[in-house]
């Protein structure tokens, strides 16, 4: 230790060891004198930095944690670390998730309880979103139609004809009933049975007339 000089002494006695070991060991103390003498980063910009850090779109709680816990290793908070994350996963997590809410009502809040509850929440949302998956899955499913049921024809019984067909098929279109010389039917399928209509004397050109009253 004589070998670095009053100064470096000075500079060495500002170290912080982890055991008393660490203090005689040379590679330890070498690195010390290294990291002392590169460049100190910006602990203001650092603080900036981690204090305004907020839990992005679609990033999970996981994630915004550990992102956390790397700007503040930067920021030398020393023992205020722990309490400084916990304060920032309070005010930057998502709005919209209610959770802010959640651990403001939480009696003597420690950083490992706050990481507790954020993630049993979002747990249990991801669970909620998985089960409305799975059931809007299932009823798309029970919509669509089963290859073994036969499917619905799209023919129809014609009462012109009493077959079935497609629509504007039918066979008695143009065609006049032998019964009561009607158009557009056959003579068993004649309106005029359905209608129970009974033979009267009426004339042949008054016929039409008669019907519609009746």
């Amino acid at each position: 230790m004589k070998s670095i000089g009053s100064e470096g002494l000075e500079i060495y006695n500002t170290f912080k060891f982890e055991s008393s070991e660490s203090k005689t060991n040379y590679s330890e103390v070498l690195q010390k004198f290294e990291d002392y003498s590169s460049p100190r980063q910006n602990v203001v910009y650092k603080q900036y930095k981690f204090f305004s850090c907020v839990q992005l779109e679609g990033q999970t709680i996981e994630s915004y944690i550990a992102h956390l816990k790397t700007l503040a290793s930067t920021c030398e908070f020393a023992e205020q670390e722990n309490e400084l994350i916990r304060d920032r996963i309070v005010l930057g997590i998502n709005k919209d998730s209610g959770l802010q809410e959640r651990l403001l009502r939480e009696n003597n809040l420690s950083l490992e309880k706050a990481i507790e509850i954020v993630k049993a929440a979002e747990a249990s949302r991801e669970q909620i979103r998985n089960m409305k998956y799975e059931t809007a899955t299932i009823n798309f499913v029970k919509k669509k139609e089963n290859p073994n049921q036969p499917k619905k024809s799209s023919q129809y019984e014609c009462k012109k004809c009493g077959r079935k067909q497609k629509p504007r098929e039918c066979p008695a279109f143009g065609k006049i009933c032998t019964k009561y010389n009607k158009k557009n039917h056959f003579a068993d399928k004649c309106f005029q049975n359905t209608k129970n209509i009974h033979e009267m004397n009426v004339p042949e050109n008054e016929l039409d007339v008669y019907i519609l009253i009746l």
